[in-house]
């Protein structure tokens, strides 16, 4: 590919370009990169030890991962005084070492290739580290560790991945990356004023609050799945997330109360939202208005709480027919009257 082919002829020029002697401030930020590459490996390599069990050898652990992590970082410090074929040679030589590894292993039936992905990404961390993406090398570390940690929870949530729940997915990413970037960003109709493509948007968060809703639920289950989805519509709209739950405790009226305080906190996030709104626009406004948003903040919260102890956790059944609840129809009502609502009022307003 003419892309990939250009960056292969650009590397080279760029890290030849950056040659030079080390002075003692050089050493310094070299050693505090090394001091990050150590703890990324130890962080990957701790959790790749402790998933496995004590009689099961590992094919790297605590130990392991913290020197290829060094050997990716030694790689690119070496490449940088040298040439970008130097760490192209060490790559493809830790790659191939790497790939018997897993052919080996899988012979012995241990297909896995977890631990072995894992090697790959903490060998190009450490070399991220020198060419000064510390930052995206911890953000990266990060992530992949908390995807090894879950292990056990995801593979039990895939377990319960229904083929209605693939194609409610499928419908979702369709109106939201294919049919959001065709719709015109700007205002047309009556007035000038019904802009199509943030009315989709709002049909998108409906649609969406449904869904996150319903995968919390699976992964925590329904006490705490519904009030953190509440917690994090109330974030954005806790109209919409008011609108889904009512119509998601009809079908199932077991968690009616659980519903019922999912509206209840994103309402009191509401207050909170208008607070910080009001002192990016207009912080004047804020000596008049902030007793009035922390009262009623305040009630909500209490409210809440004493529908927490008040919802017999007892009573719900273990497992409850839950289905997805993903359904553009309503979605699509809400946008039409959200289109409404901002054509009538801005019609008031003329």
């Amino acid at each position: 590919m003419p892309v990939i082919q250009d960056t292969i002829k650009f590397l080279p020029d760029y890290l030849s370009a950056s040659r030079t002697n080390f002075s003692g401030e050089d050493l310094f930020v070299i050693f505090q990169k090394l001091i990050i590459v150590v703890l990324i490996g130890a962080l990957i390599g701790l959790e790749r030890e402790h998933s496995k069990p004590a009689s099961e050898k590992t094919f790297a652990g605590v130990r392991t991962f913290p020197l290829i992590s060094i050997l990716g970082f030694v790689a690119a410090l070496i490449s940088s005084v040298t040439s970008f074929w130097i760490y192209f040679a060490i790559f493809l030589g830790y790659s191939s070492l790497i790939t018997s590894a897993y052919v080996f292993s899988a012979k012995l039936g241990r297909p896995g290739g977890t631990s072995e992905i894992s090697t790959l990404l903490v060998f190009i961390l450490g070399s991220l580290v020198y060419w000064n993406y510390v930052v995206l090398a911890a953000i990266i570390a990060v992530i992949a560790a908390t995807f090894l940690t879950l292990k056990i929870q995801l593979h039990r949530f895939v377990g319960k991945v229904s083929e209605e729940d693939l194609y409610a997915t499928i419908k979702l990413a369709i109106i939201t990356v294919i049919i959001l970037p065709l719709l015109p960003n700007e205002e047309i109709g009556p007035l000038n004023i019904l802009n199509p493509q943030m009315i989709w948007l709002m049909v998108i968060f409906i649609s969406g609050i449904s869904f996150i809703g319903y995968i919390f639920i699976k992964i925590f289950g329904e006490n705490k799945g519904i009030p953190i989805t509440g917690l994090m519509g109330g974030l954005v709209s806790s109209t919409a997330v008011s609108y889904s739950f009512s119509r998601k405790s009809k079908e199932n009226n077991v968690l009616a109360k659980n519903f019922a305080l999912g509206i209840i906190l994103a309402s009191t996030l509401m207050y909170p939202r208008i607070f910080i709104i009001i002192l990016v626009l207009n912080s004047a406004l804020i000596k008049s208005v902030w007793i009035p948003l922390l009262i009623l903040t305040l009630t909500n919260a209490g409210v809440g709480y004493v529908m927490q102890k008040n919802i017999n956790h007892d009573n719900l059944r273990e497992e409850i027919d839950l289905k997805n609840p993903f359904k553009l129809k309503s979605a699509l009502l809400f946008g039409l009257i959200f289109a409404i609502m901002i054509f009538l009022s801005k019609a008031a307003q003329i």
